[in-house]
């Protein structure tokens, strides 16, 4: 096993501009010019399925922008997800709520209206769940980025955070503040959702 090693103030300052970055992308507030020119250029792109996936390699954590794969050029292509995953060897002492801070995000609350119309089908506290090896002592948390009512899209951000599995009131998995991966992501509304969110606005 490698030894761990605390993240040092700068390195969790350095995770919190990357996550902010890639959300900001997913939420079109920025383009991937603008994302090259904060951390520099990528590797890639890599043919992924139907994504076409753009990494970079930090020291404390690896970083992948994914854009949907149907067009050649990154400038007309549509932001999938960023996803960060922390260095195996790194405790980070960040938090959910330092997350949720930093990014101006707001938890999932099942049954939300989201628009007015559509209502919120996630929940914020999914612990136990297990991490991609199966280690059930890991908490995802999840969140929603409050964004105009009108745009096309919803962007999420699940959070993986390791602690320890105790059910059934799970308390240390709910203040866990070793994140281990950020997946952010941009759900486009299907063309049913668009029609009740119109049908929706015609009759207010």
């Amino acid at each position: 096993m490698r030894p761990k090693h605390n993240m040092t103030e700068e390195q969790q300052a350095r995770v919190l501009q990357a996550m902010q970055t890639g959300l900001r992308w997913a939420a079109g507030e920025t383009t991937f010019e603008d994302v090259k020119w904060i951390l520099g250029n990528p590797a890639g792109p890599i043919k992924r399925g139907i994504e076409r996936v753009y990494r970079y390699e930090l020291v404390e954590a690896t970083l992948e922008f994914a854009f949907d794969g149907a067009q050649s050029d990154s400038s007309n292509q549509s932001p999938r997800y960023f996803q960060l995953r922390v260095d195996g060897g790194l405790i980070t002492h960040i938090s959910g709520e330092d997350c949720e801070t930093y990014l101006g995000l707001r938890p999932l609350v099942y049954g939300e209206l989201i628009d007015g119309v559509r209502k919120e089908q996630g929940h914020f506290l999914n612990p136990g769940l297990g991490d991609f090896l199966g280690d059930r002592n890991h908490v995802g948390l999840s969140y929603r980025l409050p964004l105009p009512a009108d745009l096309l899209f919803d962007v999420y951000a699940d959070f993986d955070f390791e602690g320890r599995n105790d059910p059934p009131d799970y308390a240390s998995l709910k203040t866990a503040d070793n994140l281990r991966s950020v997946t952010i992501t941009r759900t486009y509304l299907t063309q049913k959702e668009l029609d009740e969110r119109r049908t929706a606005k015609h009759w207010r």
